[in-house]
């Protein structure tokens, strides 16, 4: 973890900037140090160590004139080739760390861009006038905030780290608020606090003196681009740039494990991984309560075929509201995503058999493994002729209830001048903002606005075209904001970094340039993965259907869990009644304790939408 923080008027407090190091101390336990200058910049680290275990790599590391040093949260698997690469030759340690610092150097912020990896970092440069250039990665797997304003600018690897600086940062950000009832997560570079920033994935921002500091692109991904490829020409690069970032993330001086969901992605990169260690551990956690969230069988199925050293892990850790406490708790800003809670249990086992998991996250998104992405295509083509929706309406009288929920659904997604950002944000929210009760909207504020600022983040990458909308939409926003936010903190409370090869900078590059319709149809999804899938492993195990990394949440929680969930967030000092329509709220808490309503709310959406409700509440009363 790094913090970071350049005073413009006062010294810093050294005693407050201890305090919010050790605020991040989990993401780094093997050890922890800071660089002060005695008045107004401090650089503090805590390093999880993976590559080069010496103590010649800790950090902050200083460079060879003394006068640059980095504090640097990730990896950088191409820093062997990089190395060779340079003119410095006097390297001290065998990290990539120093050959960021060295790079940074000798050829500036452009070094930046040929970094493979997953990271965050700030370097200090006191060669002339002291300045501060930080830097995330393309895909934005590695957190950075910051908070800026006309006394001081502050980063660090978690909000709560830049909390506890004791700043003046609570400024509610009450867009942001609505984003997180409707999507169950806080849109980047939003927060939940005005003047808390997410630095943009692929971006640098240089601060120096009092000067606004400005982001800027280093590393840019075409959401555009279509190759003139066959499907069978795009099909053989895939498997040679899944290759390479399969042996890239295998880059260690520690031991590496996989999560093998026996899922196609996770089972692509347990097959590509095995070619270059074999003793590769395969891990797999088992919800044996309902069978439909245990994938286990499949899992077994492909280590099985691959002969792969293999473990099923079978929580006996009590799923209770101290558990779901301490998980959400920690994401410093209201998040409800249920699938944080197996994630959390997968790394606290996982950290058991060493300090590195794979996971195949990033597949979905770059190969359209969401069924509702083709469908959305479609869809889309067929959005001028309002006839088919009168129509969906009669039929849906007549349909069972779950099939009639989703036609109702997907009604109220598309229609005359409806935006494409509209219609994905809704897709995508589990409190959709045409949700209505007693024909009313269940909003108690216009949520207009909060989806207008959410169609323009990351604006400078959106492309023009509806398809290519619905990829970056799923690239840039569920899956930066929800998914990749998810993975890293419930890893790093373990001491557990997560690696993600279908995220490597080549390999997405190269699906984003890969046109729409080979990636699925309104039949099949992934259909290249699915290729390269079958042609390893038996067909039956491919046809798997899409399956999340999920959780039935509501099987673990007594009848008085429930009831307390239901107190608080009816509790009308609260901020909830300030967003949510109290006789809503009341049906919401009456379904989650006995639910009965299946024609007009699925039980998945009921306990996500409490949970959102929830979370926003235990937020709101310890921020």
């Amino acid at each position: 973890g790094i913090l970071g923080i350049i005073n413009y008027k006062e010294n810093i407090s050294l005693e407050n900037a201890q305090k919010a190091l050790q605020s991040i101390y989990h993401r780094g336990p093997d050890f922890q140090n800071h660089w002060y200058n005695g008045s107004n910049i401090y650089l503090g680290h805590t390093r999880l160590s993976i590559i080069d275990l010496s103590a010649n790599a800790n950090q902050p590391l200083t460079s060879s004139h003394s006068n640059v040093k980095i504090i640097f949260n990730g990896e950088i698997y191409n820093y062997k080739e990089l190395k060779v690469s340079l003119k410095f030759k006097e390297f001290k340690t065998d990290s990539d760390t120093e050959v960021i610092l060295e790079g940074y150097i000798e050829q500036g912020v452009s070094f930046f861009s040929k970094l493979r990896g997953i990271y965050a970092f700030a370097i200090l440069d006191m060669r002339e006038e002291p300045t501060t250039v930080i830097a995330r990665d393309p895909a934005g797997v590695k957190p950075l905030y910051y908070v800026n304003d006309n006394k001081s600018f502050a980063f660090a690897s978690e909000i709560k780290a830049l909390k506890a600086l004791g700043e003046n940062i609570l400024q509610i950000n009450e867009k942001a608020i609505q984003q997180y009832i409707n999507l169950g997560y806080i849109p980047e570079p939003n927060t939940a606090y005005s003047n808390i920033s997410s630095l943009q994935p692929g971006h640098h921002l240089t601060i120096k003196n009092k000067v606004q500091p400005e982001e800027k692109y280093f590393f840019k991904y075409d959401f555009e681009l279509s190759n003139g490829f066959t499907i069978n020409q795009n099909i053989e690069s895939v498997k040679e740039l899944l290759e390479q970032a399969s042996s890239r993330n295998l880059i260690s001086d520690v031991n590496v494990s996989i999560a093998l969901s026996g899922g196609i992605d996770s089972s692509l990169l347990y097959w590509y991984s095995m070619k270059h260690n074999s003793a590769i551990k395969a891990i797999t956690v088992s919800f044996d309560r309902d069978s439909k969230y245990d994938e286990s069988s499949d899992s077994i199925a492909i280590s099985t075929l691959l002969n792969g050293n293999h473990e099923i892990i079978k929580p006996d850790e009590h799923i209770g509201l101290e558990m779901i406490h301490e998980i959400f708790d920690h994401f410093d800003q209201p998040y409800a995503d249920t699938s944080a809670i197996p994630f959390y249990l997968l790394n606290k086992h996982a950290a058991k058999f060493g300090k590195v998991l794979i996971g195949g996250d990033g597949g979905d998104e770059l190969f359209n493994g969401y069924p509702s992405q083709t469908l959305l295509s479609r869809l889309n083509k067929f959005n001028q002729f309002g006839i088919l929706f009168k129509m969906a309406g009669y039929f849906k009288s007549v349909l069972p209830d779950e099939a009639a929920r989703k036609l109702d659904r997907m009604r109220g997604l598309m229609g005359a001048g409806k935006s494409p950002f509209q219609i994905l944000y809704n897709r995508n929210s589990w409190f959709p903002s045409t949700t209505k009760f007693n024909g009313k909207s269940v909003f108690a504020r216009n949520v207009a606005d909060s989806i207008n600022n959410y169609s323009n983040l990351i604006n400078d990458e959106i492309p023009s075209s509806f398809d290519n909308k619905i990829v970056f939409d799923y690239f840039r926003k569920t899956m930066l904001s929800d998914y990749l936010r998810k993975t890293d903190m419930m890893s790093m409370i373990h001491g557990v970094e997560y690696r993600v090869p279908m995220l490597d900078e080549d390999l997405v590059n190269f699906a984003l340039s890969i046109p729409f319709n080979q990636k699925s149809n309104l039949k099949e999804s992934k259909i290249i993965l699915r290729k390269i899938h079958r042609s390893i492993y038996h067909n039956n195990v491919s046809k798997a259907p899409k399956s999340g990394f999920s959780i039935p949440l509501d099987t673990y929680l007594t009848v008085a869990n429930k009831k307390h969930i239901a107190s608080i967030i009816q509790d009308k000092s609260g901020i909830v009644s300030e967003y949510i329509d109290k006789n809503y709220v009341k049906f919401l808490m009456d379904e989650f304790i006995d639910y009965k309503s299946k024609r007009q709310i699925s039980r998945a959406s009921v306990y996500q939408r409490v949970m959102i409700l929830y979370n926003l509440q235990r937020w709101y009363s310890n921020k």
